[in-house]
């Protein structure tokens, strides 16, 4: 727990839509959150595109409603490290739950550019 709050507290962000598309230049070791509107029970972010040598998942997806009457609808947070030198995408996608290669109704993407 400790190690968790010492990252978050640390965390550089949240990113959300309005960041779409932008060019963050990190250095190495730099925790950073992705907070995404998640507005129906029948879609959900999933992560399209990441070099998992640059940056990686540091704990699970957290999903906070927006209040008690409307459970579907809140945000999304996802939490990164970048851990390698380089440049990638974070590319997340808004897909259909359980429908494999359908079509996104939305995406999201960061331009990471890790240094030391």
């Amino acid at each position: 727990m400790m190690a968790f709050f010492f990252i978050m507290s640390s965390c550089v962000g949240p990113f959300d839509e309005q960041d779409h598309g932008k060019f963050l230049a990190l250095p190495v070791g730099t925790p950073f959150e992705i907070r995404l509107q998640t507005d129906t029970a029948e879609f959900d972010w999933e992560i399209a595109e990441m070099d998992t040598s640059i940056v990686k998942m540091v704990f699970q997806p957290q999903f906070k409603a927006y209040n008690k009457q409307e459970q579907a609808s809140g945000t999304t947070s996802y939490f990164f490290q970048t851990t390698g030198k380089g440049k990638t995408a974070i590319r997340l996608e808004y897909i259909k739950e359980n429908e494999p290669g359908s079509v996104p109704r939305k995406s999201y993407e960061l331009l990471i550019d890790c240094r030391i």
